[in-house]
């Protein structure tokens, strides 16, 4: 094996060359992150792991190359060499906690449209009382006399939107013109 002069001026230059390249690629992973966030899409984000790594890598080889006496090539390595490790830790916490994610939403969304349901009856509920037994032929006189927000007719876990417009009205001629508005069904009693 060759024993390497730590003092030459081409050891020197190789760790100082491999420290920069690892703050740079440790530096260039946040950057593809931030990227991915601004542009909104996120292909650059998948290049995180990737620079981490790189980051991780050329962050040894400087120490290596800087040799054990302290320096500022040394010194500038341990922290790419820190921080690519750090940003591998992360990556792989977030790759841990990520499938979580999703689940915490759908008990949320049947909540929601528990709520939803809830609200609903409560309207044919107030509607019958004040017509006399009668119940409501559709939802729409639902939205004219019981004062129900459109949104409680839409269920959270569909694709469906809420009905809008300037006026009650108007937002009730909305919610007929579109089935999108209207997540639930209801037929009249005999």
């Amino acid at each position: 094996m060759e024993k390497l002069d730590y003092a030459s001026p081409e050891t020197i230059r190789d760790a100082t060359q491999y420290s920069a390249v690892a703050s740079g690629a440790a530096l260039a992973a946040w950057f593809a992150v931030l990227t991915a966030f601004v542009v909104g899409t996120f292909w650059p984000a998948i290049l995180f792991p990737f620079l981490s790594l790189f980051a991780l890598w050329f962050g040894i080889l400087g120490r290596r190359k800087a040799g054990p006496e302290p320096s500022a090539s040394r010194s500038r390595a341990t922290a790419a060499l820190w921080l690519g490790g750090i940003q591998l830790a992360l990556f792989g916490l977030v790759l841990l906690f990520m499938p979580s994610m999703g689940r915490a939403r759908e008990p949320a969304k049947r909540i929601k449209c528990a709520s939803n349901l809830r609200q609903i009856g409560y309207g044919i509920q107030f509607y019958v009382n004040d017509h006399g037994g009668r119940f409501p032929s559709s939802f729409d006189d639902l939205l004219l006399h019981a004062e129900l927000p459109s949104e409680v007719l839409v269920c959270p876990s569909s694709d469906h939107e809420r009905a809008t417009g300037p006026t009650t009205q108007a937002m009730v001629a909305n919610f007929r013109a579109d089935p999108r508005y209207c997540s639930y069904v209801t037929s009249a009693p005999a």
